[in-house]
């Protein structure tokens, strides 16, 4: 996922909170529930973009869609959205989980084999 230097930087600072409250998998989890709900909602984006709507109403709603968030990712969202730039929520998502892997050591890989490695389930 291309990432802009805005949302890198801002997901930094989520995964650095994340990593001093021990809390890097719920956060995770908050983030991959918002990615989701972007990729599978078309409206998500149209509304996150919306200068019409003002950042308070955006708050009261993104409290109520994502009641189940942890206090960090939703004063997270909240302090995103009072600076304007929520409409980087998704890809301030994809860059924290980004981070998490690198931070993990876990690396992406592209595996190229001459044989076929493994029969796919029936």
């Amino acid at each position: 996922m291309k990432s802009t230097k805005a949302a890198s930087r801002y997901a930094k600072a989520l995964l650095e909170i994340a990593i001093e409250k021990k809390m890097i998998d719920s956060i995770l989890g908050d983030m991959n529930f918002l990615m989701q709900a972007n990729r599978e909602t078309p409206d998500f984006g149209s509304f996150i973009a919306s200068p019409i709507i003002n950042a308070n109403k955006k708050i009261q709603i993104f409290e109520s869609v994502f009641d189940q968030f942890e206090d960090i990712s939703m004063s997270f969202i909240k302090l995103i959205t009072k600076n304007r730039r929520e409409s980087l929520l998704p890809e301030i998502a994809g860059s924290f989980e980004m981070l998490v892997k690198e931070h993990r050591g876990i690396v992406p890989i592209k595996l190229i084999s001459a044989t076929k490695l493994y029969e796919k389930p029936k």
